[in-house]
């Protein structure tokens, strides 16, 4: 219990907790005994203190009954001083739980109902924050690559010449990805790389990055580039780190933290540059583009399932973007002043199509589920349609590159950067710009071209 005094009694209630939040008073403890103190508030309270006398005096001595300041007042200023002071004054009175029997669960605590042991580690604390895993490629790799063996890592400049520290992190990108500006929307740190954490509990609890650059839907698609973590590897990852993080903290606390995260997937554009449009195994004999697109989507409809069987009910699918325009493609093909190449991009925009009604169907039969399916494509085009409007001064060539359209090759040294990144829309032969991330993830925060009945 405390008193707070106020001069003036024509403050409402909401007025007076403005005030006490804006004075920031420092309510002294009931202990002090000069009078000019007394007359600034009181604050009487006791851990373990009840209503009834003798409720937690197991947990030792605590305050047994509120000082009888008034008479302290009377003695030193008179009745009618103290009368005043009392009606201008706000008793603050909060008793919780400590004469119940049955306790609900708590945020913080060990064993049932988190209600047996007081809360003594970061382990024990319960979630209110949203966490979120990452599964993908190299659009939201953060630096699994570079501990694999493999040419799909960036491990140096000019990648990263942008990022919040200017130095290569494993981003393909000049500086951040889409998943780092939306965690950043969050006012949560950048999600950590599988591979580059200890797997701790700590670390665990607030999200992990799993995305490999190379990795497609099919298995074998981006092999050619050296190691890589497949979407089908990812989620055994998960699966495996749910396990070890249940042994630390419980089937129930890991089932609520899991159940309660955000499962952000973007993959599938290797499946089309290193696997089907190079004919790597005759696939193209074998599927046409409609068939193999829906092939593709079941594939990511059952690992969707794993997710979910595994107590995942928060997923955001991305599509992919229209990588017909793609530097790399744009000089393969011999564009003529940048023209996209429209049968990758139509085969593109089936597969989110076939996404879209996979992902729409999912969410009518997998119960408790929220799944999410965002069109990168159609964001993408708005940027690259309207470039003007956007700032973009250079749509087809790449910022760091060298060759037609500069997507001969990657970038591979400071000297192929351009001067401003922030003025083209792609950063290399594949990868946009950290400028056009950003656009991308605001679309996905305001769910800009996210269709109806996909969520």
């Amino acid at each position: 219990m405390m008193f707070l005094w106020f001069k003036k009694t024509c403050a409402t209630n909401v007025e007076i907790i403005l005030r006490i939040r804006e004075i920031k008073l420092d309510i002294k403890r009931f202990t002090i005994t000069n009078i000019e103190e007394m007359i600034l508030g009181i604050d009487y309270a006791s851990a373990g203190t009840g209503i009834i006398f003798s409720s937690s005096s197991e947990l030792g001595q605590h305050i047994e009954q509120v000082i009888d300041t008034g008479q302290e007042f009377i003695l030193n200023n008179g009745d009618d001083a103290t009368t005043l002071m009392s009606s201008n004054s706000v008793f603050y009175i909060s008793l919780e739980s400590n004469n119940c029997v049955y306790f609900y669960e708590g945020c913080c605590g060990f064993c049932e109902y988190k209600g047996w042991i007081i809360c003594n580690s970061p382990e024990m604390a319960c979630h209110k924050e949203l966490v979120l895993f990452v599964i993908g490629d190299s659009s939201v790799d953060c630096r699994t690559n570079n501990f694999l063996g493999t040419f799909a890592r960036v491990d140096r400049l000019s990648y990263g010449h942008d990022f919040d520290i200017h130095q290569p992190t494993g981003r393909f990108c000049n500086g951040r990805i889409p998943v780092d500006y939306l965690v950043s929307r969050l006012g949560l740190p950048f999600v950590p790389s599988y591979l580059g954490q200890a797997g701790s509990t700590e670390e665990m609890i607030l999200g992990v990055n799993y995305a490999s650059a190379g990795a497609g839907i099919i298995f074998s698609s981006g092999s050619e580039l050296g190691q890589h973590i497949s979407l089908a590897q990812q989620i055994v990852f998960i699966q495996g780190q749910h396990i070890s993080l249940a042994q630390q903290i419980g089937d129930d606390a890991t089932s609520n933290l899991i159940s309660s995260s955000v499962f952000y997937i973007s993959i599938g554009s290797n499946v089309y540059i290193q696997y089907y449009l190079l004919n790597v195994s005759n696939d193209q004999s074998v599927y046409l583009p409609w068939s193999f697109n829906q092939f593709l989507a079941q594939t990511i409809k059952q690992e969707i399932k794993n997710l979910y069987n595994a107590k995942v009910r928060k997923v955001v699918v991305m599509g992919l973007a229209p990588i017909g325009w793609a530097p790399d493609y744009l000089g393969i093909y011999s564009s003529k002043n940048g023209e996209c190449l429209v049968t990758i991009n139509d085969m593109i925009l089936e597969f989110n199509f076939a996404v879209r009604y996979m992902v729409s169907g999912l969410n009518e039969v997998l119960v408790d589920s929220s799944i999410i399916f965002c069109d990168a494509f159609e964001g993408s085009m708005d940027i690259i349609q309207n470039h003007d409007r956007y700032g973009f001064n250079v749509t087809d060539e790449a910022c760091c590159g060298l060759g037609e359209y500069k997507g001969w090759i990657m970038c591979v040294s400071p000297e192929m950067a351009c001067n401003n990144a922030s003025s083209h829309i792609w950063w290399d032969q594949f990868h946009p710009t950290s400028a056009v991330n950003r656009i991308l993830a605001d679309n996905v925060w305001s769910s800009l071209h996210t269709p109806s009945g996909t969520q």
